[in-house]
């Protein structure tokens, strides 16, 4: 059963969109016409781990028509990603300006349960990949050669694909088989920081990132809300 969450509306969303858009096309009308007046792009790499709300992921369980549940453990996603941060400011304590990125991650699990008094068993097995696309606005300091920190939000678009087997039975008979393969999509808003310290030829760091949305699907699977925070080793070098 869902508990009580807070639960993001379609409203919220596309404000979310359209404050980050119309920020952008302010901060790119009024920067610094000279690309020489500002800091070079920074471009960045990461590894981590995605961690969503199993609450929301209703499609990581199998019920049997007794009640036995089989649970794929899901929840957690390994990814990797780059993104690229731009100052739109002339040099200063602090850069300011637009970013974007993509993080790709998958996981798959499978589970298997006593069902019908121990006569047969059920079954789910459960593969999906999430590629995230971002673009938002970031603040980043720059008065220190060491340390610096940053922290970034805007609106994201999540691509995917979700495959999942779910069978209860014996090998004389099953009450149900389910096979399903269907697409992904998914919007919302993120928000990060960071820190980051100078190494030779670069900076390292560790950061965490939120993300809150909804995802659709292409077949039978229920619509569900996305909640999920990130955490990440980074490096950063400029371009």
């Amino acid at each position: 059963m869902k508990g009580h969450s807070m639960k993001v509306t379609r409203g919220q969303l596309s404000s979310v969109w359209s404050v980050t858009l119309i920020a952008a096309v302010v901060c790119l009308a009024f920067a610094p016409a000279a690309r020489a007046e500002r800091r070079p792009a920074t471009g960045q790499v990461f590894i981590g781990m995605t961690v969503f709300d199993e609450d929301e992921l209703d499609f990581m369980d199998a019920v049997s028509v007794d009640g036995s549940r089989a649970h794929a453990d899901i929840a957690k996603m390994p990814m990797v990603g780059l993104a690229g941060q731009l100052p739109l400011n002339k040099p200063g304590a602090f850069d300011f300006g637009v970013e974007s990125g993509v993080l790709i991650g998958c996981a798959s699990d499978s589970d298997r349960a006593p069902a019908d008094n121990a006569k047969g068993v059920v079954t789910v097995d459960v593969d999906w990949r999430i590629t995230d696309l971002f673009f938002g606005l970031f603040l980043r300091s720059s008065g220190c050669d060491t340390t610096r920190v940053y922290a970034g939000a805007g609106p994201m678009l999540l691509l995917g694909r979700l495959h999942r087997d779910a069978i209860e039975g014996n090998p004389a008979w099953y009450t149900f088989e389910e096979e399903r393969s269907e697409g992904i999509f998914g919007y919302g808003a993120y928000g990060r920081a960071g820190i980051e310290f100078n190494i030779e030829n670069g900076w390292l760091g560790v950061g965490v990132r939120g993300m809150l949305g909804e995802m659709t699907f292409g077949g039978d699977t229920d619509d569900v809300d996305v909640r999920a925070l990130q955490g990440m080793l980074t490096y950063s070098s400029a371009w």
